[in-house]
């Protein structure tokens, strides 16, 4: 149930679907008394005034026909919302006017603020006008509650919008407001513009953006070309990452036009199809060359490629976690400089994994079965 309005103490109701079903003898409204109502159908049921309208307007009409103490017609009509889900159901009382004035704070104070560049007081009277259509839809309207006018924010604005761009800008005060303008040629105009602080400003202004987008293509085309270049797979992450989040920022300042981004944007999709394939590691390429190159840690990181394949369900798989760690530390390591602190660390976690491997590879009886089925 949903309740429509409040008239002489008693609730307009309105009925959904699911509890017509559970009630067939129900129609669309029904009108009870406030202090019974619990907006629980099966409790309130047997308490009904009415319960068999088919219009809003019906029920209206009867309620206004009983006796009450007091008129409550003209408040504002408070709707219950039934949100219902597999597991529960819960309902909560919204006054639409009081949702409507919320939302026009909240676009007001954006309209003002420096963090909503896209938010003017035309905008924001679109997106009045499709809160409020919502609202319609919902039933949470009638009729002619859902206008808006363009003009809502800044009385005016719909006849004469303010200018969205720096050229709009600077067009307008030169046609408009320039004391200058009338009576002259367009040789002395172009005399006065050449001392005009303002046509400088632009200029400058022109010229910082131009550099700015310059510093920002290269950027993305240095970015695009080590993606392309790069052949381990944690780096070419990292890049791609950087050169999107990089690509969106441009994006919301506006530096790029929508044709920019997507030339970029596909530049770096590009870039991730053309890259090398890293060549198969035979064994952990950051291991002191001594444990590098021997030949039993060799033996170690290929069982472990064998494992990864096919692992049996016994002690070959904690042999397979550990060696999918070293794997990772090992490509951690790819990126670090050699002689860091970090690095130092890592390496020597990557070694104690290593000699956990070696020693399972050769004293585990399940490792040892597999060795024996792989060989020919």
């Amino acid at each position: 149930m949903r309740k429509m309005k409040k008239i002489n103490g008693f609730l307009v109701v309105r009925f959904n679907d699911r509890e017509k079903q559970g009630y067939p003898q129900l129609g669309n409204f029904g009108v009870i008394d406030a202090e019974l109502y619990t907006g629980s159908i099966d409790i309130d049921l047997g308490v009904f005034e009415y319960d068999d309208a088919g219009t809003i307007e019906v029920a209206v009409e009867q309620a206004r026909g009983l006796d009450a103490e007091q008129d409550y017609s003209d408040e504002p009509p408070v709707y219950t919302v039934i949100v219902e889900s597999a597991e529960e159901a819960t309902e909560e009382e919204v006054e639409p006017r009081g949702l409507i004035q919320a939302r026009e704070k909240r676009l007001a104070v954006e309209i003002r603020s420096r963090n909503f560049p896209y938010i003017d007081p035309r905008t924001a009277a679109h997106e009045l006008i499709g809160y409020k259509a919502a609202l319609y839809d919902l039933g949470l309207l009638e009729k002619g509650e859902e206008a808006v006018d363009l003009d809502h924010f800044a009385p005016g604005m719909a006849e004469q919008p303010l200018p969205r761009s720096s050229e709009e800008l600077l067009a307008h005060v030169c046609d408009e407001l320039c004391q200058f303008r009338a009576g002259r040629t367009q040789e002395e105009l172009d005399a006065v513009c050449k001392k005009c602080k303002l046509e400088r400003l632009a200029s400058e202004a022109d010229d910082r953006e131009l550099r700015l987008k310059e510093t920002a293509k290269k950027r993305l085309e240095g970015y695009a070309q080590e993606l392309a270049e790069t052949q381990l797979n944690t780096k070419a992450e990292r890049l791609e990452h950087e050169a999107r989040a990089y690509l969106e920022a441009l994006t919301t300042t506006k530096t790029f036009s929508e044709q920019e981004v997507t030339i970029y944007e596909a530049a770096i999709s590009a870039a991730l199809k053309v890259r090398p394939e890293p060549p198969a590691r035979k064994t952990f390429t950051n291991l002191p060359s001594g444990m590098r190159n021997d030949r039993n840690t060799r033996k170690v990181y290929s069982l472990g490629l064998a494992l990864a394949e096919e692992c049996p369900d016994n002690d070959c798989r904690v042999y397979l976690n550990i060696f999918n760690m070293a794997r990772e530390l090992d490509e951690v390591l790819d990126e670090m400089r050699p002689s860091s602190t970090p690095f130092v660390t890592l390496r020597s976690a990557l070694m104690e994994r290593a000699g956990e491997l070696w020693k399972m590879y050769a004293e585990n009886y399940a490792v040892q079965q597999f060795k024996e089925g792989m060989q020919p």
